[in-house]
């Protein structure tokens, strides 16, 4: 029995020392100084593990060969490349009417946050509709 535990725990500390990304995408309303707000896209790398690691580039997916880069985000956002400590998270701002209209001019139906990192491991995170992120814009 305390080798069965000892091994879940060998386990269990190994999963956890390494960088574990979850990226996520979602709207909302982003304030910039006197302007009026302004619909976005916001897209959050998670880093659940206890390890460091240097985020490169991300980007969003459709599951196809259709990719939408994002050279350029909202004041606000995090710069590219960055590091992201282990159990913290980094966030990226882009305009919704820009990404409504990437993915009208793609044909995308549904996309997944893509996070690249400086070893060249991409993490990808969940489907979401193009609908439910550009919902009221």
């Amino acid at each position: 029995m305390a080798t069965l535990v000892s091994l879940a725990w060998q386990f269990a500390i190994w999963k956890w020392s390494g960088v574990r990304i979850k990226p996520t995408a979602y709207s909302g309303s982003f304030i910039g100084g006197a302007t009026d707000p302004i619909a976005v896209i916001g897209v959050q790398a998670t880093n659940k593990g206890r390890g460091a690691c240097e985020v490169t580039q991300w980007y969003f997916d459709d599951g196809t060969d259709k990719k939408i880069v994002v050279p350029q985000c909202l004041p606000g956002s995090a710069p590219k490349p960055t590091k992201l400590e282990g159990l913290h998270s980094l966030t990226w701002y882009i305009p919704q009417d820009s990404f409504k209209e990437a993915v009208q001019r793609a044909g995308m139906k549904r996309v997944r946050p893509v996070v690249i990192i400086g070893s060249g491991k991409h993490f990808r995170g969940k489907w979401v509709s193009i609908e439910s992120l550009t919902r009221g814009a």
